[in-house]
């Protein structure tokens, strides 16, 4: 499953049901922003989580100060859409993961702290995968362009920013829109 433009093409090709369907019976996708197209080379491994020092006095059991971008859970933290990820790194990954092996962040835990979904969705922590998975599961999508796009708009974005098509009924009103609005200026999608 790793890969980039081939593999956006792929997706771009598939209705957004077939698109979440593709993460595999009993997975979904998940999303993550990082600053090297490399960093899930060999998939994603607790072993190579980051430390930073709210991460450390947390595991330590000091009081740890939560920032955006530097989470105190062991683990790495995804979001349910792209767009709820693309402002923590210049390259984006749809990650397939088990249904199980997500939970809810340490800082959030105050608040719904059973709810993943909701994390997922609607908070701006996100969820965290707390387990390994397979490079094999994890595609990069390229470098973020959009701050406002679903996964799937993503992979069909990369495919017409290379001089792909993408036929017109697999795609969403939003990015209809996006490119009408895109292509009136002159920008690249």
């Amino acid at each position: 499953m790793p890969g980039g433009i081939d593999q956006s093409e792929q997706f771009a090709n598939m209705s957004k049901e077939d698109y979440e369907a593709a993460a595999g019976p009993g997975r979904r996708w998940v999303y993550h922003a990082g600053e090297r197209a490399d960093q899930f080379a060999k998939g994603v491994r607790m072993e190579n989580v980051p430390r930073n020092l709210a991460r450390m006095r947390y595991e330590a059991g000091e009081h740890a100060e939560y920032a955006p971008g530097a989470g105190i859970g062991k683990g790495t933290y995804v979001s349910g859409e792209a767009w709820q990820a693309s402002g923590y790194g210049h390259h984006m990954f749809a990650i397939s993961v088990p249904h199980g092996s997500l939970s809810v962040p340490p800082e959030s835990q105050g608040y719904k702290p059973e709810d993943v979904e909701f994390h997922l969705h609607k908070d701006t922590v996100g969820a965290l995968l707390t387990h390994d998975v397979g490079p094999e599961h994890v595609v990069h999508m390229g470098r973020v362009r959009s701050s406002s796009m679903t996964g799937h708009e993503t992979h069909q974005a990369n495919v017409i920013r290379a001089g792909g098509e993408v036929p017109e009924h697999l795609m969403s009103p939003q990015l209809k829109e996006h490119i009408r609005y895109a292509k009136e200026r002159g920008w690249d999608i």
